[in-house]
């Protein structure tokens, strides 16, 4: 399962993984699984977020610092566009992850 952030406040990092647009919200975020070197997906319950590791003042997770770039309601194509525009490389692992989803993403499939 992924590690919970409230937005805004700054927790230790935690190991492990756990365009449709919407706004940014104030619910807690789930991280669900880190895709490649500056990428990872996370949730607030209501849409995907798309994060870029970035210096700054923003959530940690996996020793790295994290900014939203994109929400995606549950299109895979969305999400994988979302990913392009942005210049965000996957890994092999993240790759594979994004194979194993449909084509709506409702509930991330792990392996």
């Amino acid at each position: 399962m992924g590690a919970t952030e409230t937005p805004g406040k700054r927790r230790p990092p935690l190991g492990g993984p756990e365009t449709d647009t919407y706004r940014p919200s104030p619910r807690r975020i789930t991280w669900i699984e880190r895709l490649g070197p500056q990428c990872a997906l996370g949730t607030d319950g209501v849409q995907w977020i798309v994060y870029k590791a970035e210096k700054g003042n923003h959530l940690e997770w996996q020793g790295e610092t994290w900014v939203p770039v994109g929400y995606i309601q549950s299109s895979k194509a969305a999400l994988l566009n979302c990913l392009e525009v942005k210049g965000l490389k996957l890994s092999p692992a993240g790759r594979a992850a994004l194979e194993r989803q449909d084509a709506k993403i409702y509930r991330w499939r792990r392996p």
